[in-house]
C-alpha cells in the first residue's frame, strides 16, 4: 500500500467484513460485505496534533472513497467544525479520491442542531466531492 499518510497512525489495513470504530462510549459499526480493502487512520493526536480535527479517517480501496469520522457526545456543531478543519488540512490529498464523506456519531442528537447553517454548508461541500454527511447516534450499524 502506497500512502501519503503516516503509517504510524494506521489502525488497520485489510479486507475485514466488519469495521468497528470506537472511542469512549461512541462507536460506529460498518459492514464491508464485498470485502474491499479498508484503511483506518487515527487523525486526532497522530496525523494532526494541533488545532481542530476529527477522530479518524477511513479509506476504501486505496483512493476510491475517504470517510472522516468524528465520535462525539452531543455537540454536533463542534463536530462539524472538526471535520471541516480536517478536510481543509488534507485538501491536496483528497483531490485523488472519487468521493469524500463524513460521519458524526453522537451519543445524543438535538433535532434543532441538524438545521444548523454549518451542517448545511458541510453537506454542500461534501456533495461537491460526490459524498455526504451522515449524523447518527452511537452504536449505529451501516454499510459502506
Amino acid at each position: 500500500m502506497s500512502t501519503v499518510f503516516d503509517a504510524a497512525c494506521l489502525e488497520f489495513n485489510d479486507k475485514r467484513k466488519q469495521i468497528v470504530v470506537q472511542e469512549g462510549r461512541s462507536s460506529i459499526h460498518l459492514s464491508n460485505p464485498s470485502q474491499k480493502t479498508v484503511s483506518l487512520y487515527r487523525v486526532d493526536g497522530c496525523l494532526i496534533k494541533e488545532g481542530r480535527k476529527c477522530d479518524f479517517m477511513l479509506h476504501i480501496d486505496e483512493r476510491t472513497a475517504c470517510h472522516f469520522i468524528e465520535l462525539k457526545g452531543s455537540n454536533i456543531e463542534i463536530a462539524v467544525e472538526q471535520i471541516e478543519a480536517t478536510i481543509e488540512h488534507f485538501s491536496k490529498q483528497l483531490i485523488e479520491y472519487q468521493s469524500v464523506s463524513a460521519w458524526i456519531i453522537a451519543s445524543k442528537i438535538r433535532t434543532l442542531a441538524l438545521r444548523s447553517t454549518k451542517i448545511q454548508k458541510l453537506k454542500k461541500r461534501l456533495k461537491q466531492k460526490k459524498g455526504d454527511l451522515y449524523i447518527k447516534t452511537s452504536g449505529v450499524k451501516e454499510g459502506l
